[in-house]
């Protein structure tokens, strides 16, 4: 992580009252649930179609 980065993730784990693991987590996980859900809807559409 570049210091950049860190004092980005600060800022922003900073204005939401959190430490950076937790946002990060926090985030990392939304973005996993996201990219399951994109990906179970594109294998649904490509099953339906096929």
């Amino acid at each position: 992580m570049t210091a950049e980065q860190k004092e980005i993730l600060q800022l922003v784990a900073t204005l939401e009252g959190r430490s950076i693991t937790d946002f990060v987590i926090t985030h990392a996980a939304q973005a996993a649930r996201q990219t399951i859900e994109e990906h179970t809807i594109l294998y649904s559409l490509t099953t339906y179609f096929i």
